[in-house]
């Protein structure tokens, strides 16, 4: 995600779009308008915005040119923009710059396989990325949507076409928005009928919110996982096959 180690992870500010980039900067009603509005404004007059540096020209193009925008677009503010500027600014400090950018990342490349029908396995390099919960949480579901959107239907498969493993879970989902769960729970719904099969890996079960680990098809609890008096955690009706991993 940051391009220091690997291939890196690159999407455009046009392809992420104006809804979730604006969950990732955290924008109120009024300012999620203002975004939409810049991102119409920009298609209309085709200007493609790659990296969030074009994004922040488009913004001050959009603020130069209030008057006229308010007239075609509807009503934004120079407060909302303002606001949007500074949001973009704590992003950068965060890193939030380097996933956007050249060459695009095609998401079914991870599903690519050999000359003999075996698929890979990828690792995300994330060290950095989990000190930014916002930022991880949003990457997700930016992942997630893509397959959705790209995948056909598959219903349901002897074995799923792709399966992600994210590992220290309860930092993806600690102090993460109630909004950004609500659409990750959405999505992890959603992509199973893609075929795509997705596991939160975390040392307790109480560290994956209840409206993520109810979807899940299964769950497996290793017998180290269930300390000393603390009895575990009865499956749910959602998830009727629930398996302990025997230990090796």
């Amino acid at each position: 995600m940051f391009g220091a180690h690997g291939l890196p992870i690159r999407t455009s500010v046009q392809d992420m779009g104006a809804g979730l980039l604006s969950r990732m900067l955290g924008l109120n009603s009024a300012q999620e308008g203002a975004m939409a509005i810049c991102f119409r404004k920009a298609e209309d007059e085709q200007c493609y915005m790659l990296t969030l540096d074009d994004l922040r020209w488009s913004l001050n193009d959009m603020l130069e040119e209030r008057e006229d925008v308010c007239k075609r677009y509807g009503n934004v503010t120079a407060a909302s923009i303002a606001a949007i500027q500074r949001n973009l600014l704590a992003l950068e400090a965060q890193g939030g710059s380097h996933p956007f950018g050249e060459p695009p990342f095609d998401i079914l490349d991870l599903m690519a396989i050999d000359g003999a029908g075996r698929g890979t396995i990828n690792l995300l390099h994330a060290d950095k990325l989990l000190e930014a919960p916002k930022l991880y949480a949003t990457f997700l579901q930016w992942l997630l949507t893509e397959l959705f959107r790209k995948l056909p239907e598959a219903g349901d498969l002897p074995k799923p076409k792709l399966v992600f493993f994210f590992d220290e879970a309860h930092l993806l989902f600690a102090n993460t928005p109630k909004h950004l769960v609500e659409k990750i729970e959405r999505l992890v719904r959603l992509v199973r009928s893609k075929g795509v099969g997705v596991f939160f890996v975390s040392q307790s079960p109480t560290d994956i919110p209840s409206t993520v680990s109810t979807r899940a098809p299964r769950a497996a609890l290793h017998p180290k996982s269930v300390r000393s008096g603390q009895p575990a955690a009865s499956p749910s009706p959602s998830r009727p096959r629930s398996a302990h991993c025997p230990r090796r």
